[in-house]
């Protein structure tokens, strides 16, 4: 299977144009509800970045995807800026305030933030999760679920989403 799913690629399985990107830890301003991505690429467009994993612990490294940009795939249904501000000062291990993705604070690597309003971010989340599943065949690094849907293959689908065709050969 093809990888190397770009930042952009994802927001338009979505239909969404991405914002950023701010580096980890930067205070976003926007207000409204949306989507975010967590990435180790500083252009939207590549699939380049920073890969380094050796400090992953051993549980998670069958979950790293090599030369893959995108770590993690996230939504909120109130401010984008409130949701990544939980994010950033969340403690590994804990259940809150941000226990979804929380992988991504186990990587060494620069990472980088992009997000997008929208007034569904549920069905964005489900789409950008899902098509970065079916080109890829799996789930970003830190992501648990499908888009508040469970894991279960075979039992539970979420609806169709875009089909993601690579950009680059």
């Amino acid at each position: 299977m093809p990888l190397g799913v770009t930042v952009a690629e994802v927001f338009a399985a979505a239909n969404l144009t991405p914002c950023g990107p701010l580096h980890w830890g930067t205070a976003i301003e926007e207000t409204r509800p949306g989507v975010y991505v967590v990435s180790v690429a500083s252009d939207p467009d590549s699939c380049f970045g920073l890969f380094d994993t050796p400090d992953l612990p051993q549980n998670l490294m069958p979950k790293w995807l090599d030369e893959e940009p995108v770590v993690y795939i996230g939504r909120t249904r109130r401010a984008l800026r409130k949701r990544l501000r939980e994010f950033y000062r969340h403690e590994y291990g804990r259940k809150s305030p941000h226990r979804g993705g929380q992988a991504v604070l186990l990587l060494k690597p620069v990472l980088l933030a992009y997000w997008a309003a929208t007034d569904d971010p549920v069905t964005a989340e489900r789409n950008m999760i899902e098509a970065f599943r079916r080109r890829t065949g799996a789930l970003p690094f830190a992501n648990r679920c499908r888009g508040s849907v469970p894991l279960i293959d075979g039992i539970v689908s979420p609806p169709e989403p875009a089909y993601l065709e690579p950009a680059h050969a």
